[in-house]
């Protein structure tokens, strides 16, 4: 099922870290934690309309990075686990603040 932080979240400390970090500064996070391929997963986010997805792996963890892919441009970067809430925010805006960049 897919869940939002910061209730229900996967197992692994750094994708609740990263759920509740960019929860907190108040971007809706929805993490799917499906039994399902990569593919699958990022299909229904594309079908969905996500701005942006992260990608959580092992490799990225054991490197301490996390992949980001921008929906507008396809453009995939990766980031330091700490850099992720404050990038997001740069790209989508806070919703506090009142919007969102065009294009999103």
């Amino acid at each position: 099922p897919m869940s939002r932080p910061c209730g229900r979240i996967p197992p692994t400390p750094r994708r609740r870290a990263t759920g509740c970090s960019l929860a907190a500064a108040g971007v809706d996070v929805l993490v799917d934690d499906r039994a399902e391929r990569p593919g699958v997963k990022f299909r229904d986010a594309e079908l969905i309309g996500f701005p942006v997805r992260l990608t959580l792996g092992a490799r990225d963890f054991a490197g301490g990075t996390v992949e980001l892919t921008r929906r507008d441009s396809g453009e995939r970067e990766r980031l330091p686990v700490g850099a992720v809430a404050e990038r997001v925010l740069g790209l989508v805006g806070s919703p506090a603040a009142g919007g969102r960049p065009a294009g999103y």
